[in-house]
């Protein structure tokens, strides 16, 4: 760890428990910060041993009181406050008062090299950063979320909804990453969305990854019981529905084939939907596990049934490192360098799912050298300390370009 720089690191939300993607990415990459710089850690407290923990990959850490943002009334104090002032209501639902303080004392101590906002809502906080560089890391490009959210909502005011949101980020998402000195894109394939909507960013490239060392690769996929695996928080929109439309649409055409074929799902706050499932025969749901290794390992096959969303998507490289066969949606392996029938199998339909899942199951070889594959592309590609160097190295130009 270098003693002359330090960094200050935002985050809404800190980055614990390790249940959710946006958790995992912003910990490991917040953890390759701290092994080159001296970062303190600002956001909304988690709770529990978060700040415990936290502190095993930052040198300070400082938590303020959390946003109630999950009370239906804070919502919708959210939309009128959008209503009246036209911001997203990403960006209403998210502002701490008492972070953005937190931010402006410390940036005003003069302590810090470089300021590193974690999420797109955290890009307010770049106008207290005066000759301070600022690098973002977007994790998702927001404006197409939204728009694809738009077009999957049942309801007709959650259509309306999305694509106000949409509408409204369109132009507020190019503004305030113009803010910051370097963008953070998690694939190529939105690196260049970002740019298409603002050439002059300065955006590199951060992928998502796994921590290839830390999960032992199943032995035989092929000698395990006929199980199909899907890991999400499934508070999060695109999971819930990918796992919803899966046991729905998909699960009756695998099981008409194949009648001991389970579906599995794994992750924390499942709907009443999926729950009720369960009676249709052919589907658990666990719920929050501590560890998703041990799912992994009693798994044929990881299926990522995601029909809408933005960004990677760490649970296929949670399930390439596992050396697991994949069937995923073209969407749902979006932004990852990965070839199908190679690393993986791709397929859109309930259709075309259920008839690369049914294809597995019945070739074993196939399913054997599916997973070898993805674990050799999680190991060259996508392991967090490779992606962890490439961080730090574009905090290092970027120190050193603003500090002569």
């Amino acid at each position: 760890m270098s003693d002359s720089a330090k960094l200050l690191f935002v985050s809404q939300q800190a980055p614990w428990p390790l249940d959710s993607g946006g958790n995992l990415r912003t910990y490991h990459l917040l953890r390759a910060l701290q092994e080159r710089y001296e970062v303190t850690l600002l956001a909304t407290d988690a709770g529990g041993d978060a700040e415990a923990r936290l502190r095993e990959v930052a040198s300070e850490v400082v938590l303020v009181p959390a946003l109630t943002k999950e009370r239906p009334l804070s919502r919708a104090v959210s939309l009128l406050k959008s209503l009246l002032t036209k911001d997203p209501v990403l960006f209403t639902h998210n502002k701490s008062a008492e972070l953005e303080r937190a931010v402006a004392e410390h940036l005003d101590s003069g302590a810090y090299s470089a300021l590193h906002l974690n999420h797109l809502d955290t890009t307010p906080y770049a106008r207290h950063a005066s000759g301070v560089p600022v690098v973002v890391d977007t994790h998702n490009v927001l404006t197409e979320y939204a728009a694809r959210r738009s077009e999957h909502e049942k309801s007709a005011f959650g259509r309306w909804l999305w694509s106000r949101e949409a509408r409204l980020l369109s132009a507020r998402e190019p503004l305030e990453l113009s803010l910051c000195q370097r963008v953070l894109a998690c694939s190529e394939r939105e690196r260049k969305a970002l740019l298409a909507q603002e050439s002059a960013l300065e955006v590199r490239v951060v992928p998502n990854g796994v921590a290839v060392d830390a999960i032992t690769p199943v032995a035989d996929p092929a000698a395990n019981s006929p199980e199909l695996v899907f890991v999400g928080d499934l508070a999060y929109g695109p999971n819930g529905d990918a796992a919803e439309s899966f046991a729905r649409e998909v699960l009756p055409l695998v099981r008409a084939e194949h009648p001991d074929a389970l579906f599995r799902v794994v992750g924390r706050s499942p709907s009443q939907a999926l729950k009720e499932s369960v009676r249709e025969g052919g589907v658990e749901v666990t719920g929050f596990v501590d560890d998703v290794r041990a799912e992994l390992a009693r798994a044929r096959i990881f299926v990522c049934p995601i029909r809408y969303g933005s960004g990677t998507r760490l649970k296929l490289f949670e399930a390439f490192a596992a050396g697991l066969p994949v069937v995923s949606t073209r969407l749902g392996a979006e932004g990852i360098d990965c070839v199908d029938g190679e690393h993986l199998l791709l397929a859109d339909t309930p259709e075309e799912q259920a008839a690369a899942i049914s294809r597995l199951l019945a070739d074993d070889e196939l399913a054997r050298s599916l997973g070898a594959a993805g674990r050799s592309l999680a190991s060259e590609r996508y392991d967090w300390p490779l992606i962890g160097r490439g961080l730090v190295e574009i905090y290092e130009e970027l120190i050193a370009i603003t500090s002569r």
